[in-house]
Formats: C-alpha cells, structure tokens, sequence
C-alpha cells in the first residue's frame, strides 16, 4: 500500500493581512470625515441684532446696480466699472456675476465683514432656460439673515437685511424676465420693530427691465446719481436725507436712467434733485 500524498503546508503571505487591514484603515477614515461632516457647524446667515428700527439710512449712503456679465471673468474690470459709477460705494447689487469673482470684489471695497455666503445665489431668471445666473449683494454695513427669493420653489434671487447704525430695510436683487415683480415681503419679527412701514429696495432685471425701485413705487428717500447703458450701471443714493453733491462732484454733473413710473402715474424727470421726488423712481 502506497501512502497518500502529504498536502504541503499553506503559507499565508505577509501582504495579504497588511491589505485586509488597508481596506479597514480606509473604511475608518470614510465613517470618520463623514461624521465629521454632520457633527461640523453648518453656515447660517446671522440673524439682525435686537434694538433695531425700521427705516432709511441717515445720513443716506450710495449705491450701485450693475450688470456683470459684459466684463466675462476679470474681477478688475468689475471694480473699474463700479469705480466709474461711484468711488466708494456702500452698497452693491451685483446681476450676472460669478461666485469666485465675488471674494476680489467684496476686497475692493472693503465688504468683508458684513459678507456671508448665503449673499451670493443663482437665479433661474426663465423657465425656459435651465441657465442659472449668480446675483449678489454687498455691503460695508452689516447684512444679515441673506435667503433666496422664490417663486414657486424657483429661486429668483437674493435678499437680506441691512442695517446702517440702528436703522434696518430689506434689499432685493432680482433677475428674472418672464414674471410679474414679486411682492415686497412681509415685515421680519427680526428685521422691523417699531411699527413702521417696512422699507424695500428692489434692484435687478426684471421682465428685460432694469429697475431700482423702492418701496414698490415710493420714491422718498432714493435719488439716482448716475447712469451707463452699455452695459448697464446705475449708481443711487439711499437715506433719509439727501446725499451731499459737494462730496462728489460727478454726481453733481450726471443725469439719471429715465424714469419709468408705477402705471397711472404721471411721468416725472429723473434729474437728482435736492428733494425726494413725488413719483417712483427706475432705471430702466
């Protein structure tokens, strides 16, 4: 009788374990970023501080509309344009603009401390386009509770409050060309104490229109400084006062965007005038 074959002994190679426990370590790490992700604080845009009132800035401060999409990817070019429309200006609503040209303005002009990211949103500006364009507001005052404007779960925009010293309004930058203005907001618990009226200013595009409108037509308080066609730039004041023409001698010598009024009021010029003017005010 023959005997069997003895089997030769199994030898487990060395690398095989140090893959198993590759596999593992990498599996760990995953569970690991990923509980980090959840357990991280999320950014919220910080809600208005308390003590507040509703109502224009005072002294008033400048403002610019823009629309960015005729200077492509050159944040310098961006800056330039709003230089040409005012210096310094304290507020910026910006239309067509991408979000890393965002961090070079917010620079310029000395933005930082009042931007959160929620300032920058993408409009579907028709419904017939998936295209989505980026808006954003600016400021050196302080901007809080930034969300994006809705209609219908589409977003059509960005808007947040902005205080200046202990008075707060709402600021809207819309781009949106194949519906109706939507209607100004409802008072914020946060945002308006006091009980006065609440005060909106509305920028943007709007039906292939380019407006600067507050309060749905009021005109008291906003008066246009200067204005560009192509492309489009409107440069405003915004306050309870009139601005100061000494302090800005081109201001001094412009003319603003023709007025296009609410309809069934009476047309009104548009030249900056040491008083509000009667009747709605937008560049069109």
């Amino acid at each position: 009788m023959t005997a069997a074959p003895s089997t030769p002994p199994q030898h487990r190679h060395p690398g095989s374990r140090r893959g198993v426990w590759t596999i593992v370590a990498i599996f760990v790490l995953g569970f690991a970023v990923l509980g980090g992700l959840y357990l991280s604080p999320k950014s919220h845009a910080p809600s208005a501080p308390g003590g507040i009132t509703n109502g224009l800035p005072n002294p008033p401060i400048a403002g610019v509309l823009l629309d960015c999409r005729p200077y492509g990817a050159s944040p310098q070019s961006i800056t330039s344009a709003i230089r040409r429309l005012a210096e310094s200006p304290d507020l910026l609503v910006l239309v067509d603009i991408e979000s890393s040209l965002v961090p070079p303005v917010i620079e310029a002009f000395g933005m930082e401390r009042s931007y959160h990211a929620e300032l920058f949103q993408r409009s579907q500006a028709s419904l017939a386009s998936r295209e989505k364009i980026g808006v954003c507001i600016l400021s050196k005052h302080g901007l809080f509770e930034g969300t994006p404007m809705r209609i219908d779960r589409r977003s059509v925009g960005v808007e947040t409050v902005m205080v200046v010293e202990n008075r707060a309004m709402r600021v809207r930058c819309i781009a949106l060309d194949d519906a109706p203005l939507p209607p100004s907001p409802a008072a914020h618990p946060k945002a308006w104490v006091g009980g006065a009226t609440p005060v909106v200013l509305t920028a943007g595009r709007i039906g292939g229109k380019w407006i600067v409108d507050l309060n749905d037509g009021s005109t008291e308080g906003l008066t246009f400084l200067k204005r560009q066609d192509a492309p489009v730039g409107v440069a405003f004041s915004l306050g309870a006062e009139p601005a100061a023409r000494d302090a800005a001698p081109t201001a001094t010598r412009a003319t603003a965007a023709p007025v296009i009024p609410n309809p069934g009021s009476a047309p009104v010029s548009a030249e900056p005038t040491s008083r509000p003017g009667p009747a709605p005010h937008r560049a069109e």
